[in-house]
């Protein structure tokens, strides 16, 4: 696959959320039927968080994505994860990846660091060998130490992340995606993060990261997406972005 061929492709990308609680016993399948039938975004039964978002994301970018709480960032990752199903529209993501969406990071509380690496591998299909041969790496980067062998329900947020982190990047994904888990912990590590990011750019690594913060942005990303009531109202280079973005006044 060349870089000139998208890699994440998101096409028509429309993502309802039910507000009547009697909506969440419905069944999945007959959800998504439900809404595309009856429910318009004026619905007071329904918030409209995704409204027709089409995207490609190619080989080797690194995308910024911001926009105010709600503007429906995260959501759009979730679906490209799969971790949700779009009301309607297509989503295909060619390549393994990797996710980090909050500091916990889906692990285990009660296993130890140790055993949540081998968990996490079993999860992405990565034979035991080869995990095992990038262990001392992952604790490494990690800098846990000898608490990698402790359970990690008495590790703190910051722990959890590194170890997050740690895994994420080591583990050999295509596609890395991030949802601001890069705005906590200590500004060493962040820093150990973004030149880690830099170096997998090398590697033609592609990420897509969720941030508030404009200089980490500045910093790492080619591409940045700005969005805002569920669609994407810029698309293009980072700082003609983000000059539109900081200026923007909706009232």
């Amino acid at each position: 696959m060349n870089n000139n061929t998208p890699i994440i492709i998101a096409d028509k990308i429309v993502k309802y959320y039910p507000l009547n609680p009697q909506l969440v016993k419905v069944r999945s399948e007959s959800l998504r039927s439900y809404f595309s039938k009856i429910i318009s975004p004026k619905s007071e039964d329904a918030f409209l968080a995704l409204n027709g978002v089409n995207l490609k994301i190619y080989k080797g970018e690194i995308v910024g994505i911001i926009g105010n709480n709600g503007a429906g960032k995260s959501t759009l990752l979730r679906i490209l994860t799969g971790i949700s199903e779009p009301t309607s529209g297509q989503v295909e993501v060619r390549g393994d990846f990797g996710e980090l969406f909050s500091l916990n990071a889906g692990f285990n509380m009660e296993l130890s660091g140790r055993k949540n690496i081998f968990l996490y591998a079993a999860m992405k299909n990565i034979p035991k060998n080869i995990i095992e041969n990038k262990i001392t790496e992952i604790i490494k980067f990690s800098e846990l130490g000898n608490f990698i062998d402790e359970p990690v329900k008495h590790y703190s947020s910051g722990m959890r992340g590194r170890l997050g982190f740690s895994l994420v990047f080591h583990t050999f994904p295509d596609i890395v995606f991030i949802d601001e888990a890069l705005a906590t912990g200590d500004i060493k590590f962040k820093n150990k993060c973004v030149e880690k990011i830099l170096a997998l750019i090398k590697e033609d690594k592609t990420f897509v990261i969720i941030s508030h913060s404009i200089d980490l942005l500045k910093k790492i990303c080619t591409r940045l997406i700005w969005m805002e009531k569920g669609i994407i109202k810029m698309d293009g280079k980072v700082e003609e972005v983000l000059k539109e973005y900081t200026s923007y006044n909706p009232n």
